[in-house]
């Protein structure tokens, strides 16, 4: 959280980032200078002690956990919440409970559910797993100070993080640099969720949360097992490769990417040749090879790509072979980049 008391967000318009400033209550707007930061409490549970008189047992069970361990809590001045393992009586599996400080175990009402499990403190709210008599989960927010279900998702895909009454949907990249996926306040009102087709995902897994809305993959150390999950994105129109080694590319994968318009490939020493599903491709029209020294015969699949208009690559072409692409594809575009050969 920035000293002025606001998220700043980047969200990406058409071809470019703007930056968008989302306060802790809700407020949002392109201009920090809009909002003011209202005064916000700390949590009452990152006071010190408050004395709250603990029932006996509660002490004991704690004093009798291995050293260096402690349950999850959530204190106030009237109220104390434990998660405490126990044992059942008959199956004699273990089972996380919570109880309060008077060591009585926390009745839940589940809207439409029937059970639930895995049970976590996350500052003043309580996260479970919610299940339906169908079989059907999801998770479940319940505010510690009033026990009221508030925010339930039928999946958190990242890394999440709660401030004040606002749960984020967070990924950490390289550098220990935080993206923001998702901003909702714990009552379940969504306050910031990007576009899905605005966004560029970074990894199968995530993407496939937003099927078919998806619309640009950067791939980095593509495994060929998620190469073959491409067919999940009929509507893909942008797709990067980085660093492929042993890669190859599945035909079956790209015959289906019907509305793909820009295909990058780049620094895949082992690729030796592309997807001739790709020659078939009408949208296909942009091609950016890349540190790929042993793809071959580029210039007998390019005859039959009709559709490229434009080829950036670090392939080199002889004369002949450079007239003849012009002569089948006038409208074709040959960008040399520069290949830097080591000794």
């Amino acid at each position: 959280m920035p000293e002025n008391g606001l998220w700043e967000l980047s969200v990406k318009k058409d071809n470019r980032y703007v930056s968008w400033y989302v306060r802790r209550d809700g407020a949002s707007s392109a201009n920090y200078k809009d909002l003011r930061a209202p005064e916000v409490p700390q949590p009452i549970g990152d006071l010190p002690n408050t004395g709250l008189a603990v029932h006996p047992t509660i002490r004991e069970r704690i004093g009798g956990m291995p050293l260096f361990f402690f349950p999850q809590f959530y204190q106030t001045a009237t109220k104390g919440y434990y998660l405490l393992e126990d044992q059942h009586p008959e199956s004699g599996r273990k089972k996380l409970v919570v109880y309060n400080h008077l060591y009585e175990p926390l009745e839940l009402q589940l809207p439409g559910g029937t059970a639930y499990q895995n049970l976590e403190i996350r500052a003043q709210y309580l996260l479970i797993e919610k299940i339906t008599s169908a079989g059907d989960r999801s998770f479940q927010f319940f505010d510690l100070e009033t026990l009221e279900p508030g925010l339930e998702v039928s999946q958190m895909p990242y890394n999440t993080h709660i401030d004040g009454d606002l749960l984020f949907y967070q990924t950490k990249g390289i550098f220990d640099q935080i993206t923001v996926h998702k901003i909702a306040k714990l009552d379940g009102q969504v306050i910031y969720e990007p576009s899905a087709a605005a966004t560029v995902f970074k990894d199968i897994a995530s993407a496939k949360i937003y099927v078919p809305q998806v619309r640009e993959l950067h791939l980095t150390n593509i495994p060929f097992f998620d190469l073959l999950s491409l067919t999940s994105f009929p509507d893909l129109e942008v797709l990067m490769i980085d660093q492929g080694h042993g890669l190859r590319l599945p035909a079956e994968a790209f015959g289906s990417l019907t509305k793909l318009r820009s295909l990058r490939i780049k620094n895949c020493a082992d690729l030796e040749s592309l997807p001739l599903e790709l020659q078939n491709l009408s949208s296909l029209e942009i091609l950016y090879i890349q540190d790929c020294p042993n793809l071959k015969a580029m210039d007998i699949f390019l005859q039959k790509a009709t559709a490229l208009r434009l080829l950036r690559s670090d392939l080199r072409f002889t004369p002949a072979q450079r007239e003849r692409l012009q002569a089948t594809h006038p409208q074709l575009v040959i960008e040399e980049l520069l290949a830097v050969q080591g000794e």
